[in-house]
């Protein structure tokens, strides 16, 4: 393990060093820069080499890691960390799985992730990753609908632009001034405010993953809108807007959606009953399903069953 005197500026490089316990020290390097991992699973060989670097940048702290396959997990069970991530990948891909969400980040693609949220990283490559640690209470100020997790594509309209800025913080030669340290600050937070709200293509992405989830659980009678907000990290009232560009609201577009998928599985005789596809699509009133298939398509659900099996 090499460092510097300060405790912001972090230098850990398992190349130079033969010692046997590299892993655990770069897992204890992590667990004190970012957050404690529940577990983080030591890979069979180390053919890529552990390299950590931090520095701070104006009171954000600017990560850059390399390490070989393996996962890392955090468990609820952890103190709360007042910290978002936001992760540049430069070689990958990698896998976030959270309670809601699963996202694949390849190489280019900006993740933006809640360090409290129980989460698991996979690496089935190895990974390298230009990172920063975010206060959340600054990002929820300038951003109410906070997401717990957001995917950032790297063919998106700023993403390219944030990216950029985020490699070549990382990069500066340190330590900086205290003014242009809070400067610098300043001018990525305000490009990832942009990047996040960057007009048409940022909510048609979050509209795509709102009709994803639900999607995914057309036949969860438990469903509820607040489930799906949630998943997203946006309040009701946001994703109702989504919705409303498309003049639609998220309760139409489930029902209409419901209903149409129990139209496929009675043509395509994957249904045997109709009671069979309303509740594979989530009814649980058939005189409400007969009502709704009836009024989207114009005849009965026993019609369409009858003709497919013909």
């Amino acid at each position: 393990l090499s460092g510097r005197h300060s405790p912001m500026q972090v230098h850990f490089d398992s190349s130079r060093h033969s010692d046997q316990g590299n892993f655990a020290s770069y897992s204890r390097l992590t667990d004190l820069l970012m957050y404690p991992a529940l577990r983080s699973s030591q890979p069979a060989a180390l053919d890529t080499p552990l390299r950590l670097a931090s520095q701070d940048l104006g009171g954000l702290l600017m990560l850059q890691l390399t390490r070989p396959p393996g996962t890392s997990a955090r468990s609820m069970r952890h103190e709360p960390a007042d910290a978002m991530f936001l992760s540049v990948l430069e070689a990958g891909p990698v896998i976030l799985d959270t309670a809601n969400q699963c996202l694949v980040q390849n190489t280019g693609d900006i993740v933006l992730w809640n360090a409290d949220q129980r989460h698991e990283w996979r690496y089935e490559q190895g990974m390298s990753s230009t990172c920063v640690r975010l206060p959340r209470s600054w990002l929820s100020r300038m951003v109410p609908d906070l997401p717990a997790s957001r995917l950032l594509p790297a063919g998106g309209p700023a993403t390219g632009l944030l990216a950029c800025m985020v490699r070549q913080l990382a990069a500066l030669p340190s330590p900086h001034g205290t003014k242009a340290g809070a400067h610098l600050r300043s001018s990525l937070l305000h490009v990832l405010f942009a990047t996040l709200s960057s007009g048409p293509c940022a909510e048609p992405s979050r509209l795509a993953d709102a009709k994803q989830y639900m999607r995914a659980r057309l036949d969860d009678t438990e469903l509820t809108l607040q489930q799906v907000a949630s998943s997203l990290g946006i309040s009701l009232r946001s994703l109702a807007r989504l919705f409303a560009d498309e003049g639609s609201t998220p309760s139409r577009w489930l029902w209409s959606e419901r209903v149409d998928q129990a139209h496929r599985l009675l043509e395509s005789g994957e249904a045997q009953r109709v009671t069979d596809a309303a509740l594979a699509c989530g009814f649980t009133s058939f005189s409400h399903f007969s009502r709704a298939f009836r009024q989207a398509h114009g005849v009965p659900p026993s019609a369409v069953l009858n003709r497919a099996g013909g």
